[in-house]
This record gives C-alpha cells, sequence and structure tokens, in this order.
C-alpha cells in the first residue's frame, strides 16, 4: 500500500512499530527482530523507501511549477525555493535559502509598504499583489499554512511573472480606443458628409445667380462690389464644404501616378509662404522612392494644412522638417504603425519643433471642428481633412508629440505598382453656348430653375424635369431629338447612370453629364465609377458648365 494511502491512524501505528524496530537495530538487540517481531526489520526498510519516494515525488513536482514558489517562516524567511524562483531572480538556491524575502525578491532591506504577507497576517486570509519592478510585472499570491486546524506563521509564496498579460491588456485596451475612435470619426464623417452636399447645392444656387446678377450690373455702380464680395464669400464656403469632403472621403478626385519628391520639391515655394521668414524649412528627399497615385490638390491640401498647424506651433524661430522614405510593414515588425496595415508604403513625415501637444489634445487633434487656436484664427478641419485624405487613398496618419519637443506626423502612402501614365495637360475652352436640346433633372427645384436659365440663355433648347420618371416620360412624348441628358447623380427612384441607360433606349445617341454635390459610399456600392462617367462636382462655375457640355456634344 502507498504511504499516501494511509489513514492517520494506520500511518502512526507504522511509524511507532518502525522507531521500536530502529530502535532495536541500533542496540545491536538481534534477537528483538527474531520471530514474531521480524516483520519490525521490513517495516522499517518499506517506511524508508516510501519518505524517500515521496520526498522525491513531492520536490519534482515542487521544482516542475512554472510560477516560483516558496515557504516562508514567521519572521519571513524563505525555508523552502523551488527551481523557477531561483531562474526568476537569477539566483541558487543556497542564494535563497535561510534569507528574508523581501532581500531576495524585492533587493530591500526591509519589507515594502504593500508587504501582502503582512496584510496576510492581519487579515488571517491570503492576499495578493501586483508590483512592477525591474521593467516586469510580477503577481504575488501568500496563502496561510494552517496546523491540526490552526493558522500557523509560515505562508506559501506565489510569484507570476504577468509582463506578457499586461502587454496583452494594454494592447487590446488600445485597439479598443482605436476603435471606438475610428466609429466616432466614421458616424461625424458620414454626418459632414451630408451637410456638405446639402450646403452645396445651397451654394450652387448662391453662386449660380450671384454670377447672373455680377455680369448683368455696371461695374462702376456700387452694388457690383457688393455682388462680388457674395460670391468671394460663397466661393470660401464651397472650399470649407471641400474640406468637409475630404474629412469625410467623398470629395471627387481625380488621382494620377506621382513622384512626391518632385512635387515637394515643385511646394517648397508655397510652403515658405505659409510658413513665414522666421521659420527654417528643411526638406531631405529618400532616395529611388516609389511612386504613390492620389489626387495632386489632396498632397497640396495635406502639406498646405500641415505647414499651418507647424507654423501655429512655433512661437519665434523654429524648424519645419520634410522627410520621404520607402518602408515596409510587415507583421514580423513590432508595434506597428496603426491598424496592422501591411505592405509598401512611401513615408513622408513631416516635424515641427514647436511647442508640442498634451496626450489629451493629442487624442482629439483629428476630430473635425476641434481646435486650440483663438476664436477667428483656424476652423478645426485642417487636420481631419488630412484624416480623410490619408482614408480615401488607402493610407494612415500616425502622429507623435511631447510637450516643449515638437510635433511628428507620419503619413503612410500605398505604393503604386501599376504602369506610370503620361501626364495629362487641360485645354481651356472658349466659352460659347450652343442651339442643342437639352434635358435638364434635378430632384431640387431652386437648382433646376437656375440652370435652366443659364443654358437658355446661352442659346440651349431646356426641356425640365424634378426626378426620373419624369423625365422618362418627355423623352418618350418629345418630337424632337435631345442632344444631352444633364442629371443629378443621386435621386430618390433611380440613380442618374440608370436614367441615362433608359434614356438611350428610348433615344439612341443621347450623351449624359452627370453632377452631385459629393461622391457617397451609396453610389459605389450601386456601381458608378466617376472616371467611366462624365461629371462635374456642384458647386461649379458656369464656365464649367458650358466648356464641358460642348466637348461632350462637339
Amino acid at each position: 500500500m502507498s504511504l499516501c494511502k494511509l489513514t492517520r491512524d494506520e500511518l502512526e501505528k507504522r511509524l511507532k512499530l518502525a522507531e521500536e524496530a530502529l530502535t532495536a537495530i541500533r542496540r545491536g538487540e538481534v534477537d528483538a527482530i527474531v520471530g514474531e517481531k521480524q516483520p519490525l526489520a521490513l517495516q522499517a526498510q518499506w517506511l524508508r523507501e516510501e519518505l524517500e519516494k515521496a520526498a522525491m515525488e513531492w520536490r519534482t513536482t515542487f521544482d516542475a511549477i512554472p510560477e516560483g514558489i516558496c515557504i516562508i517562516d514567521g519572521e519571513q524567511r524563505i525555508l523552502r525555493s523551488n527551481t523557477a524562483l531561483s531562474s526568476m531572480f537569477k539566483k541558487k538556491n543556497n542564494e535563497i535559502i535561510g534569507r528574508r524575502c523581501w532581500e531576495v525578491i524585492h533587493g530591500t532591506n526591509s519589507p515594502i509598504e504593500s508587504c501582502p504577507y503582512l496584510k496576510m497576517q492581519e487579515s488571517g486570509c491570503p492576499e495578493c499583489l501586483e508590483l512592477y519592478e525591474n521593467k516586469r510585472w510580477l503577481h504575488h499570491s501568500v496563502y496561510p499554512v494552517t496546523l491540526n486546524g490552526s493558522p500557523d506563521k509560515k505562508a506559501v509564496l506565489i510569484i507570476k511573472d504577468i509582463s506578457e498579460h499586461k502587454k496583452a491588456l494594454a494592447k487590446q485596451v488600445e485597439t479598443e480606443a482605436a476603435l471606438n475612435q475610428a466609429q466616432k470619426m466614421e458616424s461625424v464623417a458620414r454626418l459632414a458628409g451630408g451637410i456638405a452636399h446639402d450646403f452645396n447645392n445651397m451654394l450652387s444656387i448662391i453662386i449660380g445667380y450671384g454670377e447672373m446678377v455680377e455680369k448683368n450690373i455696371n461695374p462702376n455702380d456700387p452694388l457690383h462690389d457688393d455682388v462680388t464680395e457674395i460670391l468671394k464669400a460663397a466661393k470660401k464656403s464651397a472650399d470649407l464644404t471641400r474640406q468637409l469632403l475630404a474629412f469625410s472621403r467623398q470629395q471627387t478626385v481625380a488621382p494620377q501616378v506621382i513622384e512626391l519628391n518632385k512635387f515637394i520639391t515643385n511646394s517648397k515655394n508655397m510652403i515658405g509662404r505659409l510658413i513665414g521668414e522666421d521659420i527654417e524649412l528643411k526638406f531631405t528627399p529618400g532616395k529611388g522612392l516609389w511612386p504613390v497615385k492620389i489626387d495632386p490638390s489632396q498632397i497640396d491640401q495635406i502639406l498646405a494644412n500641415l505647414a499651418v498647424n507647424g507654423r501655429d506651433a512655433i512661437t519665434g524661430v523654429g524648424t519645419i522638417t520634410i522627410h520621404t522614405q520607402n518602408i515596409t510593414i510587415d507583421k514580423s515588425i513590432d508595434n506597428p504603425p496603426q491598424g496592422n496595415q501591411s505592405g509598401d508604403f512611401v513615408l513622408l513625415l513631416f516635424r515641427d519643433s514647436g511647442s508640442g501637444m498634451e496626450k489629451q489634445i493629442l487624442d482629439r487633434i483629428f476630430e473635425p471642428f476641434f481646435t486650440t487656436k483663438e476664436e477667428g484664427r483656424g476652423t478645426g478641419l485642417g487636420l481631419s481633412t488630412i484624416y480623410g485624405i490619408m482614408k480615401q487613398n488607402e493610407g494612415f496618419i500616425h502622429v507623435a508629440s511631447k510637450l516643449d519637443r515638437g510635433t511628428t506626423f507620419s503619413l503612410y502612402f500605398p505604393r503604386y505598382l501599376g504602369k506610370t501614365e503620361p501626364e495629362t495637360k487641360e485645354v481651356t475652352a472658349i466659352i460659347r453656348g450652343g442651339k442643342e436640346t437639352i434635358l435638364l433633372v434635378d430632384d431640387e427645384e431652386q437648382i433646376q430653375i437656375l440652370y435652366e436659365r443659364l443654358l437658355k440663355k446661352y442659346g440651349y433648347k431646356v426641356l425640365s424635369a424634378t426626378h426620373p420618371e419624369e423625365a422618362i416620360e418627355i423623352g418618350k412624348t418629345y418630337a424632337g431629338k435631345i442632344d444631352l441628358l444633364i442629371t443629378d447623380l443621386i435621386m430618390p427612384s433611380m440613380n442618374g447612370k440608370q436614367l441615362h441607360e433608359k434614356m438611350a433606349q428610348i433615344t439612341p445617341g443621347i450623351k449624359g453629364l452627370f453632377m452631385s454635390g459629393y461622391m457617397s459610399e451609396k453610389v459605389k456600392q450601386q456601381g458608378i465609377q466617376l472616371e467611366q462617367v462624365n461629371f462635374i462636382q456642384k458647386p461649379f462655375r458656369k464656365e464649367d458648365l458650358l466648356n464641358k457640355i460642348r466637348q461632350l456634344i462637339e
């Protein structure tokens, strides 16, 4: 029978017999183990073997436990310890046994203030503590030892390294915070896109009628200057909506393959004018930079907004540094810049020597309309515009900043792997009208009336409809030829592209020009690609519309 399976009474009885046998052997009383007492010697030998076996099993098990374990007495001296504890604190067993636990674990000359053993002695219950020492997190658990049902001053101390757990937990918190921020930004983006769309419609009316009034007023008339100021304000507002659309990733863009170093070099004069003479501009271009595909106007927006942001952060003299380089991000990189995106990127670093930012501000800088500038000095859309542009182009942005140590923006543009496209130059056509027939469709009645007046003024015959079904009916009943369909892209019953397809069945050869205040995700889901259709974005100048019409018809 195994030692561990004996009852307490059986064990005490066998121990008593073994003690008698051992005593007799020591005295040389050989006769004592002869006859009926002969089994006593065998009992003693069995007991010794069982004790040695149990001790070996206990020691092996004790050392196999991955957590550091030690048994301490009432004076907090270490009586026993396992191999894991030795490895954890890089000490040999003889450097641990007999020493106070705080000397071995904390390297101090007295118990630490929050000592879990002392708390356990007060409460009589197990105590736990997490401590960050020597660049690692350790979890300490102390359990009291009881003998015969009564508490003893001895205790078992278990120490576990939880550094990796803490890192994973911090990463999880960081990921959740980033997800919450992304969801919040996405909600605001949708709101901003919707506002910009409606606002663009109103601006189209203001600019359209304003241009008509301005042309009909004598330049010497005092009202001419008033109308001019109204148009300036309207066009500035149009720029503001473009920033909202860039933030919400709904801006209509014309991407081109560009070489970022060349573009920044050509923009240095513009950046210099924005930051002023007191601030030194340094540009260190990376060698062999990969091409990127993006609308050049968006790069202008990024550089201008970063330049203004850097200028306002610097008091007096300072430096703004721009650096470019190729970078490959993969899963093997520790702490990837953002969102676990991998692949080849062109990195644009924009660093200023300004005042830097606190973490509370840093967490909010990409929120639209958030600004630390004085009233009237900023809209709070600059950095949110950059955020939207990077998202729209499948890149991302990271910012690092410390108080009085400046700020660094890191922008990651995806490497373009296709064929390099030749640069194209726009040719401005002479503004002129025509005598063709145009079917105009817009569900915003005021805009429809405005464009109808404009087109008629330049000689066109205009058929108007406020919804697609009315336009289709006009196409079926109109006896003459309809040369061009000008329609809003987003309408309740069907989109502009679907309307054009139906009109083409009714009036073969009819051309289509689509207009909208923004390019929404809904349009993309419907399979409309702007590069595949003739498109003009609201609000537009009358010259742009008239030139576009002539290009399509001719």
